[in-house]
């Protein structure tokens, strides 16, 4: 048995303002990531889309595009900024995160209890990782916009059933409630996560007229009226490309239920919730556990219906189990008595989460090989809090002061064992090196079980967000050297033949060049992929034949890249996605394309494995 009484308690509000530098803090961090990492190229191609529209184009004749119109409105107000694609949705972007982020912070200065102060500063802090940093190159995606106005909804949902006769201003719940339907309505898979937590709330308060409410009535308004415009502004979504969609994209990309939930994200979803009933009968914030909890189911089966492992796909529901599993470790180390079942319930989980990281997580085992920086953060994250809790939540400088010392000294002993033959196992001893640290500045030795139980719970989110880091850092530079090749093609029409949105965006961003096509690339052209559907496969194949001829006769652009990947063994170049269409033996079967075919010559090939290979072709003056 342990005791952790705080010594010492501050109002909500003076916490809060003491925790606004850190947010400062990880607001410029996040903004330096965003401008350290390669623009993503479903936001720069939606947000042509977002200026097309605003200049009175269409589905059908200006740009292409699965994805439901909402998105396409939503970019809007950063398409109408003075400046280029990627800093204005950044700064629109962090604006909406700020937003949802001063709600979120609101709402729970009246949801935790006063005496938590510790939990109530780490709650706000992992929300504001989670808004701006976690999405790293996936940021301003659908997803990352649907967590962020889909958090204050959950919030206020649990505020009401822990205080469901205390009013607050309507106003206030009402934007709350049009958030929320902005969010929910940006992918019909997304509804899921509502529906369980209105589910839950009316069986809480056993009263379905419990669903009569202001945000509810809100976001109900919200779908109307995108209805509406769907129906009277873009009804060619309905009707030209939503069956392709239906039709089309899981054929291509649909992985099957199996390998979604016995992979290694889900894996983690599971030890979360398994912590969730760990942790239940003492959990002194089971509303908010729960609310986190359905919505994470909710986030889960918009994640496994769209049967990619794409990082975006996955964001909500990984940050929704971040959320969580930072709110159950928070309380339990902040408990006031911990008794020995605790322990060892806690304990054995630990270990049997340690084996599963072990043997099947290579890049773990790596993780100070190729991204030190998120090894050590991890155990930062966990000095820093316990330290605060050792030293009472009064006196974060010195946890803070004694955290750097003790990660600084960390790191010295890693580099120098580097050079030394102990270097195989550098993992396993810097760990111990940093428990000892730990060890010798914290008055609470028991708590070195919660430094090594923490590292193992928190290795998952850690580790997999420094591993996408090193790989976007890595693809950085590959496109770095497509941009170079690229680069004097700068402020020139261009038409990029390719299934790989990739290579047209955000190209036509950073060297400002105008894209002429309405496909933004070519990945879902029924030609390449042949349907099922004979009717519809003919259908769309004519579609796309028609306005790729059309695009190229209207606006003649003056280059036309032509992506020819095609791996050589023999010659060992190799390329992502090799599965290339050949488009002029397509496009020649029409005679109009074969006449304005005859303005362009061939001017040069561009290659660089494992990237990209392009035939260039000019278009004469």
């Amino acid at each position: 048995m342990m005791n952790y009484a705080f010594q010492g308690e501050q109002d909500l509000e003076t916490l809060l303002k003491k925790s606004w530098p850190y947010i400062l803090i990880i607001s410029v961090l996040a903004w330096l990531i965003q401008s350290n990492l390669i623009f993503n190229s479903d936001v720069s191609w939606l947000m042509l889309a977002s200026k097309r529209m605003l200049a009175g184009g269409t589905y059908t004749n200006d740009f292409f595009e699965l994805n439901p119109p909402l998105i396409i409105y939503l970019y809007m107000p950063a398409a109408m900024l003075p400046f280029s694609s990627f800093i204005s949705i950044r700064l629109y972007t962090f604006a909406i995160c700020f937003l949802s982020l001063f709600i979120c912070i609101s709402l729970n200065k009246k949801i935790f209890k006063k005496q938590d102060h510790f939990i109530f500063l780490l709650f706000n802090l992992t929300l504001a990782i989670e808004f701006l940093i976690l999405p790293l190159f996936e940021f301003s995606q659908r997803e990352h916009l649907f967590y962020v106005f889909s958090m204050p909804y959950l919030l206020l949902t649990t505020y009401r059933l822990q205080n469901h006769s205390i009013k607050l201003n309507k106003c206030f719940i009402a934007l709350i409630g049009a958030l929320a339907g902005i969010g929910f309505a940006l992918k019909p898979y997304f509804l899921m996560a509502p529906f369980l937590v209105e589910l839950y709330y009316c069986v809480r308060l056993r009263n379905i007229k419990a669903l009569l409410r202001v945000d509810i009535l809100a976001m109900l308004s919200v779908f109307f009226i995108y209805g509406l415009i769907i129906l009277f502004r873009n009804f060619d979504y309905i009707t030209e490309v939503l069956p392709l969609a239906t039709g089309f994209y899981y054929q291509i990309y649909g992985l099957s239920v199996k390998n979604i939930f016995l992979s290694d994200k889900s894996f983690f979803i599971y030890y979360v919730v398994i912590f969730y009933f760990i942790r239940y009968k003492k959990n002194p914030y089971q509303e908010l556990s729960t609310i986190l909890l359905l919505s994470l189911f909710g986030f889960m089966f918009s994640f496994a219906a769209q049967k990619t492992f794409w990082y975006y796909h996955y964001l909500p529901v990984f940050c929704a189990a971040i959320l969580l599993l930072v709110l159950l470790f928070s309380t339990l180390v902040t408990q006031k008595v911990i008794s020995k079942s605790e322990y060892l319930s806690t304990g054995l989980f630990a270990i049997i989460i340690s084996f599963y990281l072990y043997f099947k997580m290579f890049y773990i085992g790596i993780s100070l090989q190729y991204f030190p920086i998120f090894y050590f953060l991890l155990f930062s994250f966990l000095c820093f809090m316990l330290l605060s809790i050792a030293y009472s939540q009064n006196r974060f400088t010195k946890s803070f002061f004694l955290t750097c010392i003790i990660i600084y000294m960390g790191f010295i002993l890693y580099e120098n064992m580097k050079i030394t033959l102990l270097n195989k196992y550098d993992f396993l001893i810097t760990t111990v090196m940093l428990t000892l640290l730990f060890a010798l500045m914290t008055p609470k030795k028991s708590l070195i079980y919660f430094f090594l139980t923490g590292a193992i719970l928190f290795a998952y989110p850690f580790y997999s967000v420094g591993f996408g880091y090193y790989y976007a850092m890595s693809y950085k530079t590959l496109y770095n050297q497509f941009l170079s090749v690229m680069r004097p093609y700068s402020n020139q029409s261009v038409n990029i033949l390719s299934s790989s949105c990739e290579f047209a965006f955000p190209t036509v961003d950073y060297l400002q060049q105008r894209f002429t096509s309405r496909f933004g690339c070519y990945m879902w052209d029924p030609v390449r992929h042949h349907l099922k559907n004979e009717s519809l496969n003919k259908k769309y194949a004519s579609f796309h034949l028609q306005s790729m001829i059309s695009d190229i006769s209207k606006y003649k652009p003056k280059y036309i890249f032509i992506d020819v990947r095609k791996s050589n063994p023999e010659k060992k170049q190799f390329y992502f996605n090799t599965n290339q269409f050949d488009y002029i033996k397509f496009l020649s079967s029409d005679s109009k394309f074969l006449e304005q075919w005859k303005q362009y010559k061939y001017l040069k090939t561009i290659n660089g494995p494992p990237l990209y290979k392009f035939q260039i072709y000019e278009r004469s003056s």
